[in-house]
């Protein structure tokens, strides 16, 4: 055996042994680190720690996002090892709360930017209740492709949701509207823009909807929805703000919306 060749592979096994070593090292390390840097800059907050750097839980956590704080419920995490090589840590995460869920890859960048991918989010409709002006029912179902925040600022998104057992309050009742969908992205420009439909309804619903940032936005569609269900619920002074009456075809009648906000 020649000596460069007895040098290559002596050479193999010191950085064999060293990767075992740090493997080794790391694996010792408590999960309070792995915390820390899931946690620096990115608005989440953890308690209970248990586990290693590796693989560990936190009995509650909870997420601060424009001034307001989120309990997210238990969360579970297995960190990547190659992400420790960078400024990116990233590490699979599970987080089971009382109503809500979250499954996925979640990485945080040295700048304070955390990223969602291939994520799973499951939660009622209540939770979002402060972000729409009217009652509101039912179940959400998210899915982030893609997902990227720096503090306020949307970097990335794409994605698609759903709003299964779908009820609306009118200050008088609930109203059962069915089930709906929307697939969304970014609009390269820190908004969001959303295509919005139906799934299941007897209310037929196609909207465009961008949200631009760091105000204002537009939608433009149209909803049909049965005569009956508007005389029924007295809905007819709520949709005439949203559009003028085009059109009334095999019992429903069609609103076009275009708005700007």
């Amino acid at each position: 055996m020649s000596q460069s060749s007895s040098t290559i592979k002596k050479g193999r096994w010191i950085s064999f042994g060293v990767l075992l070593f740090i493997i080794f090292s790391l694996s010792r390390v408590p999960a309070e680190w792995g915390a820390w840097l899931m946690t620096r800059q990115s608005g989440l907050a953890m308690s209970g720690i248990s586990g290693s750097l590796w693989k560990g839980q936190a009995n509650v956590a909870s997420l601060t996002a424009e001034g307001q704080t989120y309990t997210l419920g238990k969360l579970q995490w297995d960190l990547q090892l190659m992400s420790l090589l960078t400024l990116k840590p990233c590490a699979t995460i599970i987080v089971s709360g009382q109503a809500q869920s979250l499954n996925g890859l979640a990485c945080v960048g040295a700048g304070g930017s955390i990223a969602l991918r291939d994520t799973d989010v499951s939660l009622p409709a209540s939770l979002l209740q402060s972000k729409i002006p009217i009652p509101i029912n039912g179940n959400f179902s998210v899915h982030f492709s893609d997902l990227e925040l720096k503090g306020n600022v949307l970097l990335k998104l794409s994605g698609n949701l759903s709003w299964t057992n779908a009820q609306a309050n009118n200050d008088v009742q609930w109203i059962s509207l069915g089930s709906f969908a929307a697939e969304f992205t970014d609009n390269k420009k820190n908004g969001i823009k959303a295509k919005l439909f139906d799934l299941e309804s007897d209310i037929d619903l196609t909207l465009d909807l961008e949200l631009r940032a760091p105000n204002g936005g537009s939608a433009n569609g149209t909803l049909d929805m049965p005569q009956t269900m508007i005389d029924q619920y007295r809905l007819a002074d709520f949709l005439a703000f949203l559009g003028p009456q085009s059109s009334v075809e095999n019992g429903k009648s069609r609103y076009q919306i275009q708005q700007e906000f």
